[in-house]
């Protein structure tokens, strides 16, 4: 067996002529030189394929290097022979994605559909748009047997951990808002996509569709058995932007991106692409200031990163935190000096707090003891 076959166990089918063959050597030969260890790896193998080496890590630095990677990835996304990688995100910045997963027979048409991925990426630039700069957004998604995964990614926006998780908090927060009648940011859209939400699982919450970020994301295009299918992009690039009279307007963009192109627009290190074009990091480090509650009205809370404590309601809260603190509507302050310290607010299937991170996190604490 030569060596293409021996590792991938096949040659890919389209790959039938001495000159295509040759070139897919040197792929592999490419990727055998950038064997790494764990500790400076930038990617990694999922599962036993390895490309004839003892590490399933790898390390790609520089344009040049890294512009191959992505060619050889769409190149064997076309041929076929989806690659099982997944990128190491480090611990610093890196691209704002959001996952999502939605279980029933109907997933893939709901994960598809507008008014959820336009929701999420309204609640996103009502966080970042400062300078009331366009961001652009891509879906990619795959279908598994009981339920299908999506990827929402924001390659403008560059931010740390703690930020992201303060973004998919605030996201659940948005979309709860928008289900909520009478309320100001209420869409009749939104209510009817959760509908269709229940009506496919019970376990289709939005703290449940918005899943919790991954330490080692599958690469765009990368799939096999643990991996599961591929991410595919979805449709075009969606550009969000406020017109001149103020309104949220989402563009499709009709450029036509080679699959190269759509795994560089799916990296998620932030080291893999051009500077942003406006800086997302200060806005990231200013996150707690310029969050916005139902309408685009400021929110109350400040100060610290929203917790979502599941499985309670803010009259449960009134009971359990009523020695510690006095509770004012939503709002947790201090008995004896009267200052507000947190706000306490439902979202579907839980509550989210926020506010002194210090009263956050007992408050928190607090919520997940008592039964």
């Amino acid at each position: 067996m030569d060596r293409v076959s021996l590792a991938f166990g096949r040659a890919p089918k389209s790959v039938d002529s001495p000159l295509r063959r040759a070139v897919l050597e040197g792929y592999v030969d490419f990727l055998d030189e950038h064997v790494d260890t764990h500790e400076g790896a930038s990617h990694c193998w999922q599962g036993e394929k390895s490309f004839l080496t003892d590490s399933p890590y790898l390390k790609f630095e520089g344009e040049a290097d890294v512009t191959m990677l992505h060619s050889i990835v769409g190149g064997f996304a076309e041929w076929g022979v989806p690659l099982p990688l997944c990128e190491m995100l480090p611990a610093g910045k890196q691209v704002l994605h959001l996952d999502l997963e939605v279980k029933g027979e109907k997933s893939l048409d709901i994960l598809k559909s507008s008014p959820l991925t336009e929701g999420i990426a309204h609640a996103v630039f009502n966080l970042f748009n400062n300078q009331k700069d366009p961001i652009d957004c891509a879906l990619y998604t795959c279908e598994g047997p009981y339920s299908s995964q999506g990827r929402l990614i924001f390659p403008s926006l560059v931010v740390s951990q703690a930020t992201a998780s303060r973004v998919r908090a605030t996201a659940i927060q948005w979309l709860s808002s928008a289900i909520a009648e009478g309320g100001d940011n209420f869409d009749h859209r939104m209510l009817r996509m959760k509908k269709s939400l229940s009506d496919q699982s019970e376990d289709n919450t939005w703290a449940c569709v918005l899943k919790a970020g991954q330490e080692n994301p599958r690469i765009v295009f990368g799939a096999d058995a643990e991996l599961g299918p591929a991410l595919k992009p979805q449709g075009a690039i969606q550009r969000y932007s406020i017109t001149q009279s103020g309104l949220f307007c989402q563009t499709p963009l009709t450029a036509q991106l080679s699959s190269e192109q759509w795994v560089k627009f799916g990296s998620l290190r932030a080291g893999d692409r051009a500077a942003s074009p406006f800086d997302a990091d200060l806005l990231a480090s200013d996150l707690p200031r310029r969050r916005t509650g139902p309408g685009g009205s400021p929110a109350r809370s400040s100060a610290a990163s929203p917790v979502i404590v599941p499985g309670r309601t803010v009259e449960q809260a009134w009971e359990m935190l009523g020695r510690m603190w006095r509770m004012d509507g939503d709002k947790l302050t201090n008995g004896r000096t009267g200052s507000s310290q947190a706000t306490v607010a439902d979202i579907e299937g839980g509550v989210v707090v926020a506010g002194d991170p210090a009263v956050v996190s007992a408050v928190r604490a607090v919520l997940l003891i008592n039964p």
